[in-house]
C-alpha cells in the first residue's frame, strides 16, 4: 500500500464520518424549525378570526374624526392654563392663529 493510497482510504473514510455526523445533528434543528413554522401558522390562524372584528372606517370618518380634534385645540399658557388670544397683540394673535399650510407647501417642493 503506498501512501497516497492510504491518504484516499482515510479522506473516504473521515469524508463518510464528518456526512454521517452532520446528518445526525441536522435533525433536531430541522424538528426544531418545523415546530417553529407549525406554531407561526397556528399564530396567524387564530389571528385571522381576531382582524374581522375591527369596524370598517372610511377616509372621510377619519377626516372628520380629525378635524373635530382641530378645532377642539386651545392655546394654553406655559403653565398648559388655556390663555383668551383675544387679549393677545394683534399681531401675536395672527402669528398664533395664522393658517400656515401653503408656506409649508412651499418647503415642500
Amino acid at each position: 500500500m503506498t501512501k497516497e493510497h492510504l491518504i484516499k482510504i482515510i479522506r473516504e473514510v473521515v469524508r463518510k464520518e464528518v456526512k454521517s455526523v452532520l446528518k445526525e445533528e441536522r435533525k433536531p434543528k430541522l424538528k426544531n424549525k418545523l415546530s417553529l413554522t407549525e406554531a407561526i401558522m397556528e399564530t396567524k390562524n387564530n389571528n385571522e378570526g381576531v382582524a374581522e372584528e375591527w369596524p370598517e372606517i372610511s377616509q372621510q370618518q377619519i377626516r372628520n374624526k380629525f378635524a373635530g380634534m382641530q378645532s377642539s385645540v386651545h392655546q394654553t399658557d406655559i403653565n398648559n392654563k388655556p390663555v383668551n388670544t383675544e387679549k393677545l397683540d394683534p399681531a401675536l394673535n395672527k402669528a398664533l392663529n395664522r393658517d400656515y399650510s401653503e408656506l409649508v407647501k412651499r418647503f415642500k417642493k
